[in-house]
């Protein structure tokens, strides 16, 4: 058995000539992508959680002991660093939703950002900024491709609940940020459940670019909401430093205080926290009421 940290072997020069590394530079064994973003986001001692908004959303904390759920919402990884570990909750489709709206249901601000020689995602953070909490209403079930934790069901659909008239595209977009933030609530819970005592979170991925659903995550977890001074290379932050200690150049973990720096801090709305988690009720109602639907629309298939 080895530790993350441990040297594997060397670069031979066979090796060497495929890459392009120098013969003999040391490989040191590393750890998955999950476990190195929690190097790279700082998660580096107990308490401490980060959450991914990536196409896969997770949220994991940094602990000294594994949550063993009864229900089996989450899961517990070994840390990178030795006597941790990282109980996790990761959901199929998080990033993976709002990808898939604006790719399916933003021609329009896609025409008007090639125009304007801008991005897209700017004019839907406009957009997102006339909006209100609680989508007027409208809610959105994020299971995309099934559902990992907290769910574990393959069967299951998303779906917007509460559609009417009255509703703008705007509110669907909103809805679908804010069924994300409602699913993986549920993990963060867990975690609390068992104790955790949870009161800030860095986020990193593409979705935590956009500044609405940073605020979005800090009401409804309830949390302080940490950007950092690099969104995407978090994972590759955590492999460079598992790397160093490995290898001798960095002394311990502590490092990473010398890169990770923090940009914007959301702090948690008091009155906002209370109508989601009243929403969050009905997001879970919907949920349980569908449950024997997904079942029956995953068998069927038009015979024609």
């Amino acid at each position: 058995m080895h530790q993350s940290t441990d040297i594997a072997g060397y670069v031979d020069e066979a090796a060497a000539e495929l890459t392009g590394l120098a013969a003999g530079t040391p490989v040191v064994c590393g750890g998955g992508d999950g476990i190195c973003a929690a190097v790279g986001t700082g998660c580096i001692k107990e308490g401490i959680a980060h959450s991914c908004m990536g196409t896969s959303s997770w949220i994991s904390i940094t602990s000294r002991k594994p949550i063993f759920d009864k229900e089996k919402k989450t899961f517990t990884w070994a840390h990178i660093i030795p006597g941790y570990v990282l109980p996790t909750g990761t959901m199929q489709s998080g990033g993976g939703s709002y990808a898939w709206f604006t790719r399916e249901l933003s021609g329009y601000e896609e025409k008007c950002a090639r125009e304007q020689n801008i991005s897209m995602y700017d004019i839907l953070e406009e957009e997102l900024s006339r909006t209100a909490v609680g989508s007027n209403g409208l809610m959105f079930l994020p299971y995309l491709l099934g559902e990992r934790s907290p769910r574990w069901n393959p069967d299951a659909k998303a779906g917007f609940i509460g559609l009417k008239m009255e509703h703008e595209r705007k509110d669907m977009l909103r809805a679908v940020q804010e069924g994300v933030a409602m699913n993986l609530s549920m993990v963060l819970d867990t975690f609390r459940e068992y104790g955790e005592k949870i009161s800030e979170m860095v986020v990193i991925g593409g979705g935590a670019k956009s500044a609405t659903w940073r605020r979005i995550l800090a009401d409804v977890y309830d949390v302080e909401i940490q950007k950092p001074n690099y969104m995407d290379e978090a994972t590759s932050m955590g492999a460079a430093i598992t790397a160093g200690v490995g290898v001798g150049v960095f002394q311990d973990f502590d490092v990473i205080d010398r890169f990770l720096k923090i940009e914007e801090r959301i702090k948690p709305v008091e009155a906002h926290h209370g109508a989601y988690m009243e929403l969050r009720t009905l997001f879970n109602k919907a949920y349980e009421a569908l449950v024997p639907l997904f079942a029956d629309l995953s068998k069927y298939k038009a015979d024609i």
